[in-house]
């Protein structure tokens, strides 16, 4: 059967190898299909091998990640809007961590979408998913099903990745366009980091500020303030990841807070943590281990 999208000869897949404290594990990455960039972020495949629980926190985050699961099933901690378990999920926006864990041998593809690019694919309001993980059988039914098992007896992570660029571009393509309002402050509020004046983009767009949160909530799964929120602790945790010598009162100023104290309370309602344990352990390699 032919594709929609080719698979690009030109592809590069990254591979991360791991052993230590998390367990052991191999990611690959890479980015999606050309004609998907302005909807999919990246693909990603995991596995574990071997056998170490694992247990994460995952962080509030500005994009929308789908889990298509092939392992047993992951579990979920002090989540009272979501179930214990989920196998292949997608996570609305949240505003407060979620504790993530692994028996061990999990194997699976996440897919990071763009909050337009979920809200094109999945085909429903966003504000459905708003701080809910949902089951893909929920929202896809035996399509899913039927997908997810062809992912899985896939040869390699290169046919996978392709498969999904093509499953996800009949989707995607084919869905009607967003808003024109909610597409233009999106973009203007993650260029700018979330500091972008969520009044003056309300005026610009020339409708009010509680019909455009109204807008927003459907298509991107939160209100502007909210994503504003989460775009500006995204940006104030890599401006601390890879500008060290920024002090916290100057990285402050730098993702536009209004001083430290304000800073330190938004990490620590996001994340649940101080800015400085979230810096010591937040690791590119393991992300945030749990006990």
């Amino acid at each position: 059967m032919s594709r929609t999208l080719a698979a690009p000869e030109d592809r590069v897949i990254r591979r991360l190898a791991y052993e230590g404290e998390a367990g052991q594990w191999e990611m690959l990455r890479c980015a999606p299909h050309a004609a998907l960039k302005s909807h999919v972020i990246d693909y990603s495949g995991y596995r574990e091998t071997q056998g170490a629980e694992i247990w994460r926190r995952e962080l509030p985050c500005s994009f929308v990640p789908l889990i298509i699961n092939f392992g047993p099933a992951f579990h979920f901690r002090d989540d009272p809007q979501s179930p214990d378990t989920q196998t292949s999920f997608t996570a609305g926006v949240y505003t407060r961590p979620v504790i993530v864990g692994s028996k061990g041998a999990a194997f699976c593809l996440q897919v990071n979408f763009t909050p337009l690019g979920a809200w094109r694919f999945f085909r429903l309001a966003q504000s459905e998913l708003e701080s809910r993980t949902v089951s893909l059988d929920d929202i896809l039914g035996a399509q899913g099903r039927l997908f997810v098992a062809e992912l899985h007896d896939a040869p390699d992570w290169p046919e996978r990745f392709a498969l999904l660029d093509d499953f996800l571009g009949k989707r995607i393509l084919a869905a009607r366009e967003p808003n024109a309002n909610v597409r233009e402050v999106w973009q203007a509020l993650s260029a700018s980091h979330g500091a972008a004046s969520i009044t003056a983009l309300a005026e610009t767009t020339g409708v009010s500020r509680r019909h455009l949160a109204k807008l927003f909530r459907a298509e991107i799964g939160a209100t502007p303030k909210t994503m504003a929120r989460i775009l500006r602790f995204e940006h104030a945790r890599n401006l601390a990841h890879h500008v060290p010598r920024l002090g916290w009162a100057d990285l402050a100023y730098e993702a536009g807070y209004a001083d430290q104290a304000h800073l330190a309370r938004e990490f620590k309602e996001l994340s649940g943590m101080t800015p400085q344990e979230l810096l010591r352990r937040d690791r590119v390699e393991t992300g945030i281990l749990e006990q």
